[in-house]
């Protein structure tokens, strides 16, 4: 395994570019968000169940959100002049891991409910 110059830039365009892919997602879901609750009374949208769909939306960004949070502590982890600080660290790393377990809980627990509906 190489530790060049060349390694670490790769690894720091590949944070960018899951982090910024991660972000358009987050805006994508909350377009389909506002979408979904200004059409919320039309007909088609009614019939797709717009509460269950607004707590897959919301769930699905909880998922996203996750990316950059890794990002976030893997720039903590690697650059950070601050390596004394590991209340920081450590409380970063709950909040992240408790991001992606109640954004997963909350999308597959709402896709469960709209499968188990009809």
């Amino acid at each position: 395994r190489r530790n060049g110059p060349d390694n670490n830039r790769n690894t720091i365009n590949l944070l960018i570019f899951f982090t910024v892919s991660s972000l358009m997602g987050i805006l994508l879901a909350i377009t389909f968000l506002v979408f979904n609750i200004v059409y919320m009374r039309e007909r088609v949208i009614k019939m797709s169940s717009p509460i269950i769909n607004n707590i897959i939306l919301l769930g699905a960004v909880l998922l996203y959100s996750y990316v950059p949070l890794q990002a976030l502590m893997m720039g903590i982890n690697d650059f950070s002049i601050l390596d004394e600080n590991h209340l920081i660290k450590f409380c970063s790393a709950k909040v992240q891991y408790w991001v992606f377990n109640i954004g997963f809980t909350t999308t597959f627990g709402a896709l469960f409910a709209k499968t188990w509906r009809v």
